[in-house]
């Protein structure tokens, strides 16, 4: 073996190094900035932006518990045929009843999804008093992308 065959095998081991160290701390980062968001999730942010006492916390967990199901199982649904219509719009002879078919039951879960949601809204708020009532409902402006200057006109 050269000298110049001797060069280039170190360089490309010197290279593989240097790439495994670089992937050993990106993947040691990610797991430590993994597990702290971990942390931060496991704390329901209502319960804790609202400051609800005992009684209330539980009130949320059942009314999270009732609603979450429901929710989850539409979000699949939804999920599933938003996959069928980007097969349906993505074909070369495109079917535009079973576009319009799958369009329609988009809608329709949809709707399930938000009547899930403002029934769970009421529910929380049946729950708390009026200066949470007022904060619940700025939380869920601010979820819903809802700025106030555009909605003080539909209080």
């Amino acid at each position: 073996m050269t000298k110049k065959h001797f060069s280039i095998i170190i360089g490309i081991i010197g290279l593989l190094l240097i790439c495994n160290v670089a992937t050993l701390s990106i993947l040691l980062s990610n797991n430590r900035s993994h597990s702290h968001k971990h942390e931060r999730r496991s704390k329901c942010f209502l319960k804790s932006e609202l400051d609800l006492n005992a009684e209330q916390a539980v009130a949320f967990d059942s009314i999270k518990k009732k609603h979450k199901h429901k929710a989850k199982e539409l979000d699949r649904k939804l999920k599933s045929y938003q996959h069928n219509m980007i097969l349906l719009v993505s074909a070369d002879d495109i079917d535009t009843n079973a576009v319009k078919e799958t369009q329609q039951m988009i809608i329709g879960i949809q709707d399930s999804l938000l009547q899930t949601t403002i029934c769970q809204y009421k529910e929380y708020r049946s729950v708390l008093d009026s200066t949470r009532q007022e904060k619940l409902k700025d939380i869920y402006l601010e979820i819903f992308l809802c700025n106030k200057k555009e909605c003080k006109g539909r209080k």
